[in-house]
């Protein structure tokens, strides 16, 4: 099933290329020139456009400020490093977290590769 997300700034374009081969609809901060404004502009834009907003920024894991219900949803990614092969690994989509978070409907979850917050409206 597609789903609809939003690339922040500060992840690889061959992230966006990876997500749009799976069929996935992709929007990316950059390309709606979001580069360098600040997070909750960034996060109203995903949400306004019903995306799940996929980023490294911890900023966007704090539950007080973000809380993991009455949105669309953050991917947060933590990679082991932020080398673009391992950030693509976790955009694969035969990753199995990634895999994982699309089937569920209201949830956070976390693995040692990144974490999730997700409500599908």
């Amino acid at each position: 099933m597609p789903t609809r997300f939003k690339l922040d700034e500060n992840l690889p374009r061959n992230a966006e290329a990876l997500l749009l081969q799976a069929g996935h609809d992709v929007h990316t901060a950059l390309a709606e020139q979001l580069g360098g404004h600040p997070d909750p502009l960034v996060f109203d834009a995903s949400q306004t456009e019903e995306r799940v907003l996929v980023t490294f920024d911890l900023d966007f894991s704090d539950i007080r400020v973000y809380p993991p219900v009455g949105h669309h949803g953050i991917w947060i990614l933590r990679p082991h490093t932020k080398s673009i092969e391992n950030t693509l690994a976790l955009c694969d989509p035969r990753c199995e977290f990634l895999k994982m978070s699309l089937c569920k409907d209201d949830y956070g979850s976390s693995s040692p590769n990144g974490f999730v917050f997700m409500n599908r409206q």
